[in-house]
């Protein structure tokens, strides 16, 4: 994966911007609040269709504009490509790839692979639930559209019995929705379940790496009722779950028991990390987690995705930030600091000054 070419025009604080990247290390540097996370949020849009901050689409669009356009043109899979994501106030997404225009959000799926490492996803083990399942349901839509397909189904199952629950219903009228929640939600499941069982050893194989040979790593998957064998085992058990938690759910309120509810939990040594683990240890168990997300993309698609480094340098020592710099090597980086000489860059790269929504390349 290469990306070449991105061009904005009135997306968050830039008019227009048009950058060229080099196949190596392209470094977006700059004060804070400048908008070198809005360019990485441009290019994130062509991987995952939606933003890794924004709550809603509009509020990428500059002020006072009517919409915003983002256009790139990369090399993914031996050929080259062009997409273009239009952003209109109070309208869908307008998406296109190589021209055409494309009927649903999914479709972009697979085609833009990319990594984000960010602040943020260092707090993925101390971080809420919530944390830890977007992080999943994002790898797994990157190299599974049906994936995101059956996710969107489900929320939307699940919003739609939670209105009903806010009302008591009678205990029958949720069965038919609990039917819907365990079919679907068995599909999530079975996705994740087949996720997780990849993941985990690149993982600790990689923590071993980092962290050395005393502190192993293991990530488990813990779904809120037991897994089975097939779709149908577990779409049965989640049925049944469901139905025995009618009465506690018509209590609050809400549903208390489907995909929305599973966990991703971290043991270093055997010990649950979010109770015994230093920030350190947190913090080379996330970097060892998103590295190992990035070769099982890679595994899957066949070439590396691209990289995108979010002020993430920073957040870590010399010898974390060297060992996540060293499995760069055959992989297009793109990273924002505040500082051009902020870390010690090897192979080609390129340099962007960013300042008040203005880019410029730095020698």
């Amino acid at each position: 994966m290469q990306i070449g070419r991105l061009k904005v025009t009135d997306f968050r604080n830039y008019k227009e911007a048009d950058l060229e990247f080099c196949g190596g290390i392209n470094m977006l540097y700059g004060k804070n609040a400048q908008g070198k996370t809005n360019l990485l949020e441009a290019l994130w849009l062509f991987t995952a269709a939606k933003s890794f901050r924004a709550a809603q689409d509009g509020e990428m669009i500059r002020f006072s504009a009517d919409s915003a356009t983002v256009q790139t043109e990369y090399t993914a899979f031996g050929r080259k490509q062009t997409a273009e994501i239009i952003i209109s106030t109070g309208k869908r997404k307008l998406l296109r790839l190589g021209g055409a225009p494309l009927e649903k959000t999914s479709a972009l799926l697979g085609q833009f692979p990319a990594v984000m490492f960010s602040p943020d996803e260092l707090h993925i083990i101390t971080g809420a639930p919530e944390v830890r399942r977007r992080f999943t349901d994002s790898a797994i839509s990157a190299f599974r559209p049906a994936y995101y397909g059956a996710l969107r189904t489900y929320i939307r199952v699940w919003k739609q019995k939670n209105a009903l629950l806010k009302h008591s219903p009678a205990k029958e009228i949720l069965s038919p929705w609990n039917e819907q929640m365990a079919e679907v939600g068995a599909t999530l499941m079975q996705y994740r379940k087949e996720f997780f069982a990849r993941l985990a050893p690149l993982a600790a194989k990689v923590h071993l790496e980092v962290a050395g040979k005393d502190e192993e790593m293991e990530v488990c998957y813990v779904p809120s009722v037991p897994l089975k064998e097939t779709k149908k085992e577990q779409a049965e058990a989640l049925y049944t779950a469901l139905e025995k938690k009618r009465d506690a759910e018509i209590y609050t309120g809400l549903s208390l028991i489907g995909p929305h509810r599973d966990e991703m939990r971290f043991f270093i040594q055997k010990k649950d990390a979010r109770a015994f683990a230093s920030q350190g240890q947190m913090k080379t168990a996330a970097v060892a987690l998103k590295i190992a997300q990035g070769l099982l993309l890679e595994e899957e698609i066949g070439e590396p995705p691209a990289v995108f480094l979010d002020d993430i340098l920073g957040e870590l020592d010399e010898d974390r930030r060297t060992y996540l710099l060293s499995h760069m090597h055959n992989k297009q980086v793109i990273l924002t600091c505040t500082e051009q000489d902020a870390v010690k860059l090897e192979g080609e790269t390129r340099f962007f000054r960013v300042e008040g929504g203005t880019v410029c390349i730095s020698t």
